[in-house]
């Protein structure tokens, strides 16, 4: 048997987390924080795709089972209640 399943890797939900990113803020890109990359904890914040510059977050710290559990309705909500950040 896969373990973890292979809804809770990692890999899959920080690309769950980027598709739904990019359907939300379509100029922008989701940027996982490097030093949980490996583990299994996923943090990420949103940037813009072409200035590189975050527009919103950082999200909260997720274990990626956490995340697998949770509806498109629920991580859609986190996305979008994400904190804004100002230009510069």
């Amino acid at each position: 048997m896969d373990w973890p399943p292979a809804k809770d890797k990692p890999e899959r939900q920080r690309a769950r987390i980027s598709a739904m990113v990019k359907a939300i803020h379509p100029d922008c890109v989701a940027t996982f924080d490097e030093s949980w990359i490996g583990g299994t904890v996923i943090k990420f914040r949103v940037d813009n795709a072409e200035s590189g510059r975050m527009v919103a977050g950082p999200s909260g710290e997720y274990e990626s089972s956490e995340v697998a559990d949770m509806s498109d309705q629920e991580l859609e909500r986190i996305i979008r209640s994400l904190p804004k950040r100002q230009p510069r």
